[in-house]
């Protein structure tokens, strides 16, 4: 499941590995993630489909497997689920993961949004190496989301770890790895040894790697038949994180550009890593939880009277 778990995630990767190039001139910064918006979308209306039976592309065995696993629930009962919110919305998974999203976009925005600025500004690359140093973060998260995945799904089948340990395990990494090296980044790292930045920010890029066998590992199994509703809460608390960095970074620290913000730039980060990657070792989890199960009420149809006489 995690390779497959990790492509949509993947996809931030592509475009800003891509986009380096793409939006100096003579291409637009606005054509650019139009044209991408309508080959998408082709892609969509050609791949996508409603149910298993309807889709041209995947195999019997798959819908087989798919319609089988669907089997359980009827249409009537998938239409009168009922949903625990408060269970849902209070679970301490829940709200670990929900802080973990909110950890990562934090992060991410600062790598997608300020790290050709840090690179110009703070150590003084000139623009050819600029775009080649901000892709390489970008392009190493594309390889290692897939790699981690793989390995975590690995240890699981020859059953070296659990779910929630598993789970437990890559978020640690993702969260206090992401932590140090961003602190070694603020220690270490001045206008005269840029490429010493950029394998951290490789490294970076390693530690938030880890997020899919990690949280978003979590999100996927603590309520397996209310994914939608928890991918929907966990973007809204992404959309937080990616509104918050601008805001901290950009209204309160960054001023002048000059190496010691970015230095405190980084020190906040980690401190956010570290706070969120400790709430997911108390609190975090890779099994299902009981709130979410049997959950659906079967209600007795009732028959239609006998008119006739």
């Amino acid at each position: 499941m995690l390779p497959k778990a990790a492509w949509p995630l993947i996809g931030n990767q592509v475009v800003l590995t891509s986009a380096v190039e793409a939006t100096s001139p003579p291409c637009s910064l606005l054509t650019y993630p139009g044209l991408l918006g309508c080959i998408f979308a082709v892609i969509w209306i050609i791949f996508a489909s409603n149910t298993p039976n309807d889709n041209r592309w995947i195999s019997k065995a798959e819908k087989a497997y798919l319609n089988d696993e669907m089997s359980h629930l009827t249409a009537y009962q998938k239409s009168h689920r009922k949903v625990p919110w408060v269970s849902l919305l209070t679970a301490s998974c829940m709200i670990a993961n929900l802080l973990c999203q909110f950890s990562y976009n934090f992060l991410q925005t600062i790598l997608q949004s300020y790290l050709p600025t840090y690179f110009k500004d703070a150590l003084l690359v000139d623009l050819r190496r600029n775009g080649i140093y901000t892709a390489l973060p970008s392009l190493s998260q594309l390889i290692f989301k897939n790699v981690l995945g793989v390995l975590s799904d690995r240890l699981k089948q020859a059953n070296l770890i659990r779910p929630t340990a598993a789970c437990k395990l890559f978020q640690a990494v993702s969260s206090f790895g992401a932590a140090i090296t961003l602190i070694s980044l603020a220690l270490f790292v001045d206008c005269t040894n840029p490429s010493l930045a950029v394998i951290l920010l490789i490294l970076i890029a390693f530690c938030m790697s880890a997020i899919t066998p990690g949280f978003f590992t979590s999100l996927l199994s603590i309520a397996p038949q209310f994914t939608g509703i928890i991918s929907s809460c966990s973007m809204v608390f992404g959309t937080l994180g990616n509104i918050a960095a601008p805001n901290l970074i950009g209204g309160f620290i960054l001023k002048t550009g000059a190496l010691e913000e970015w230095k405190l730039v980084f020190y906040v980060s980690a401190g956010i890593c570290v706070f969120t990657g400790c709430v997911f070792m108390i609190f975090g989890s890779g099994e299902e939880q009981k709130w979410a199960k049997h959950v659906v009420t079967p209600t007795v149809e009732k028959q239609p009277k006998d008119i006739t006489t």
